[in-house]
């Protein structure tokens, strides 16, 4: 069986060539990314998909916690296979652009809260906001 579709099945999730499309896409990119870039990789790749499908089956995945979601201040979610390492998010305030960073600047933090509260921390999100190197010369 596929990887994916084990993945589908794991979660009880019915396999379709829709949800095969969009987890070869996320499991493709590095980054977290939002429906709409997610929508233009698949027209790209020449998938079938439409906006309200990306965003239906997005919601699915992360209600099955295949996919996690990141809500950015700009009111944009971005998304990635759960699977791989988290990521945080630059986002120029000016031009919208994200970066992600590849690593994570809180997780000491995060460990150093769990033994001080006894709390078991399963997620967290950090997005920072400034303002990108076109944005500062003028060019976006």
């Amino acid at each position: 069986m596929e990887k994916i579709e084990k993945i589908l099945k794991d979660n009880h999730i019915t396999v379709t060539q829709k949800r095969i499309s969009i987890l070869k896409i996320l499991g493709k990119i590095d980054n977290p990314i939002s429906a709409e870039e997610l929508l233009e990789k698949a027209k790209i790749e020449n998938f079938d998909l439409d906006l309200s499908t990306v965003y239906r089956n997005l919601n699915k995945f992360v209600e099955k916690d295949v996919v996690i979601q990141y809500s950015s201040i700009n009111g944009t979610n971005y998304y990635q296979l759960k699977s791989k390492k988290h990521k945080h998010i630059l986002t120029c305030v000016k031009c919208g652009k994200t970066i992600a960073l590849d690593h994570c600047p809180v997780e000491s933090l995060e460990k150093s809260l769990e033994m001080q509260t006894n709390f078991t921390i399963l997620n967290h999100n950090l997005e920072f906001l400034g303002i990108c190197p076109e944005c500062k010369k003028g060019k976006a």
